[in-house]
């Protein structure tokens, strides 16, 4: 892309985005953005001025694009899913260790009087 197609992100608390308008060789707008759990901007996806001919190699690179980027969004979405549940089994698990802990020490304490 053009320098002066360039996109800037600036998160204070919510995703803003802020497009600079494309130089007159460059057709491009945003398309997409993706953001994170904290509202973070993680990906954008640019597209080709509705303007510009289909058969443009663009068109075809965007399509591409577009599929991986919604890939990795899933894929995103599955891991923070995943992680979310391992995390509440472990903080589910912690208090059942400690009360295994607990009786173990009391166990041992009772076999060392013994």
């Amino acid at each position: 892309l053009h320098p002066s197609s360039i996109l800037d992100f600036i998160n204070t608390g919510s995703v803003h985005v802020q497009g600079l308008y494309p130089g007159s060789e460059e057709g491009w707008q945003v398309y997409s953005t993706a953001s994170d759990p904290d509202g973070r901007c993680v990906c954008t996806v640019v597209a080709p001025a509705r303007n510009l001919c289909k058969r443009d190699p663009r068109s075809r690179q965007l399509r591409l694009l577009t599929e991986q980027v919604q890939n990795v969004s899933q894929s995103m979405e599955v891991v923070d899913l995943r992680t979310s549940r391992d995390l509440q089994y472990v903080r589910d698990s912690e208090p059942l260790l400690r009360g295994v802990d607990g009786r173990l020490h009391t166990y041992v304490e009772n076999v060392a009087k013994s």
